[in-house]
């Protein structure tokens, strides 16, 4: 039987990929604890917005961004906060890996997404891709879940690079 625990301050189970805790907190929890003392929000915000004003000048498509969603909690929660509160045009990006992963409610949560709006690019590998990579991963690192982390953080980027988009945003912090 596997054994697993809650942190004290989130409830962050310790079956997450990556987890790590220290003295029953979290690693995201640790992370904030640590960072947003001595963070100034309104000056960081201030910084993304000049950021986002210099690249919109010179953008030469139609998407302004492109934004990392799975289908999950919070995506339409950040959807939302780039196109209303940023008044950015995203292109959502979803990799679906491994493609034998995608639950029924991910996938209705991800129609959600396009009845919002949004225009959504899925991509996920082949399954015998998926195997191939998998395997390799847990001889190379001995984490099978590598292939999906290396499939995750790659997608975005490609996609930002290949429709032209100067502005990618993570919707999670896998290591958080």
């Amino acid at each position: 039987m596997t054994h697993f625990y809650y942190c004290s301050n989130c409830l962050t189970t310790s079956l997450r990929p990556n987890a790590y805790f220290i003295d029953g907190v979290c690693s995201a929890c640790n992370f904030s604890l640590k960072n947003t003392s001595n963070t100034n929000t309104a000056e960081n915000y201030k910084f993304l917005i000049n950021k986002i004003k210099n690249v919109k000048k010179d953008s030469k498509t139609i998407y302004d961004c492109a934004l990392g969603v799975s289908g999950g909690k919070d995506s339409l929660r950040q959807a939302l906060w780039v196109r209303d509160h940023l008044l950015l045009n995203p292109l959502l990006v979803c990799c679906s890996y491994p493609p034998t992963q995608m639950s029924h409610l991910g996938a209705l949560n991800l129609e959600n997404l396009i009845e919002h709006g949004f225009d959504l690019e899925i991509r996920n590998p082949a399954p015998s891709s998926a195997r191939r990579l998998s395997r390799y991963t847990f001889f190379e690192f001995g984490n099978v879940c590598k292939a999906s982390e290396m499939a995750l953080v790659s997608s975005l980027p490609k996609c930002a690079i290949e429709n032209d988009i100067k502005i990618a945003f993570f919707g999670e912090n896998p290591a958080l």
